[in-house]
């Protein structure tokens, strides 16, 4: 084992070395990659933009149309933003670079040049094309001159920088390489030299050549235990050793095994007559159980019943004392408001009363006026007299007596209107005090007959309460009987189920019984397979 693991850590040594030489050169394919590419590719990006800067405003010249200049003039401003962000990009890139002081330098001629093509495009805007070239000859050419030799010149250092270190870095790898070579190669020789170890190691625990120990293995296998195992000296520790100790274990256990498999044989078939007799006798319980859980369940499906009945009974008879209880309740209502009633006829014939007494009050009244009708009648008939006599003075005078008269003639046939009037009041106001005196009679009689159906009721409801009481008892005694008889049944039903149970369990045991008999008869064939002596 110790040599395996020697062999073990030698791979996993080998394998991290391999792993950190791989790391390496990826690291530094990386660092070639953001310090030398990465900044090439902004400063291309940064020429290629100025130039189409320049393509814009030299379009701006030749076309000279005034959406089209306005239109490159928004494209030449999204451009100097994106300069001057690929500017801010280079300066992060080559912060550790040599080259980066140029940085300033070129952001300085950068602006100024910038600053000169606004300028010329704001000329052209005005049409102004000679002071535009003027522009671009003081301004702009003289930046451009200096800004674009600067980009080339990074860009040259960059890819001779990128040159140098991609040569340096082909030959680190080639040197990692040459030294992954020549430690797979020392693994590989210490691999050999281990595995030799181990295979010398591995026969001496062994105790022999490894098919003689395989054949022995087969014929115990085959069940032949008489071979003899000769054991070297000093191998007392080896697999020789441990397959003769292991053939005489087996010769030892399967006579053990023998013996047992007849003993067991025998208790066997003498179990299986015992569980025969319990399981006849079990059956005969289980039988006689049923009847008893066939009668006690119906004793307690009788008293089930009664307690039903019972209890239904009780609740009907407090149905009825609830209604009793309500009819009392009617009775009640019904005699206070036949009270009410009797009282409003009697203030009902008051006011009749007193409407007769008023009538014959107008009617005293109306016999006035009559009296007075009759006198102004005669007046105005007096009246007419005397203008007759008077002649032709006394004409106005009789129109107006004559007018009077017949207001006293229609004053009487008024008067005669209310007499009868008053005298068909005063009949009615008779009859209604007479219906009035006959509502009393009958609210009397009517109070004494609620009252004495509310003595009834309350009887009723006493023996309606005393019933209730009896079906409770009956109830409360039936369901306890009842209770106790279903403990009864569940116990008898235990008591059956575990017959059942006691049965089956005989029944297994005889199965076990027998599977134990045949268990012995093959443990015997089994051992019989074997050669022993």
């Amino acid at each position: 084992m110790s040599t395996i693991a020697v062999i073990v850590v030698s791979f996993i040594i080998l394998a991290v070395f391999l792993a950190n030489q791989l790391r390496a050169s990826t690291e530094n394919a990386g660092y070639l990659f953001n310090q030398d590419f990465l900044p090439t590719n902004t400063i291309n990006q940064i020429d290629g933009t100025l130039t189409r800067i320049d393509i814009n405003i030299l379009r701006m010249i030749a076309i000279g149309d005034p959406k089209s200049v306005a239109r490159w003039k928004t494209e030449n401003e999204a451009a100097f933003k994106r300069v001057e962000e690929s500017l801010r990009v280079l300066d992060r890139q080559l912060m550790e670079s040599p080259q980066h002081p140029m940085i300033k330098d070129l952001q300085a001629t950068y602006e100024l040049l910038r600053d000169g093509m606004r300028q010329q495009t704001a000329v052209i805007e005005q049409g102004d094309l000679t002071q535009a070239a003027l522009v671009n000859r003081e301004l702009v050419k003289p930046n451009a001159d200096r800004i674009f030799p600067a980009l080339e010149q990074l860009r040259s250092t960059s890819v001779a920088r990128a040159e140098m270190r991609l040569n340096d870095q082909i030959e680190e790898t080639r040197n990692r390489l040459y030294s992954a070579m020549c430690a797979i190669g020392i693994i590989t020789l210490l691999s050999c030299i281990l595995g030799w170890l181990i295979v010398r190691h591995i026969m001496s625990q062994i105790g022999g050549e490894p098919s003689v120990v395989a054949n022995l293995t087969r014929s115990i296998a085959a069940g032949d235990l008489t071979n003899a195992i000769q054991v070297r000296r000093g191998a007392e520790r080896s697999v020789m050793a441990a397959v003769s100790e292991m053939q005489q274990q087996l010769r030892v256990t399967l006579t053990q095994i023998s013996t047992s498999a007849h003993a067991v044989a025998e208790s066997s078939i003498t179990l299986s007559r015992i569980t025969d007799l319990n399981a006849k006798d079990l059956t005969q319980q289980g039988n006689e159980v049923d009847q008893a859980v066939t009668a006690v369940t119906q004793m307690s499906s009788a008293v089930e019943e009664v307690a039903r009945n019972a209890e239904h009974t009780s609740r009907s008879s407090q149905q009825a004392a609830f209604s009793v209880k309500e009819g009392e309740s009617q009775v009640h209502l019904t005699s206070e408001a036949i009270r009410d009633m009797s009282d409003g006829v009697r203030n009902t014939a008051l006011l009749i009363e007193r409407l007769a007494q008023q009538a014959h009050g107008v009617g005293r009244v109306v016999d006035v006026i009559r009296g007075l009708a009759d006198q102004t009648n005669l007046l105005a008939l007096n009246a007419a007299i005397e203008a007759a006599r008077a002649g032709e003075a006394g004409r106005g005078f009789a129109v107006v007596a004559d007018e009077v008269r017949a207001l006293a003639h229609r004053t009487q046939a008024s008067t005669q209107e209310i007499e009868q009037l008053i005298s068909s009041i005063q009949e009615g106001s008779s009859q209604a005090e007479n219906a009035m005196d006959a509502a009393v009679d009958l609210a009397g009689t009517t109070l004494d007959a609620a009252a004495k159906a509310n003595a009834a009721l309350q009887l009723i409801n006493r023996s309606v309460g005393e019933i209730s009481e009896l079906n409770l008892v009956i109830a409360s005694a039936a369901q306890e009987q009842a209770q106790v008889s279903r403990e009864v049944d569940q116990n008898l039903l235990n008591i059956r189920n575990l017959s059942v149970q006691s049965n089956e369990s005989a029944l297994e045991v005889t199965r076990s019984s027998e599977a134990l008999n045949q268990l012995a008869s093959q443990l015997n064939g089994v051992v019989a397979n074997f050669r022993i002596r």
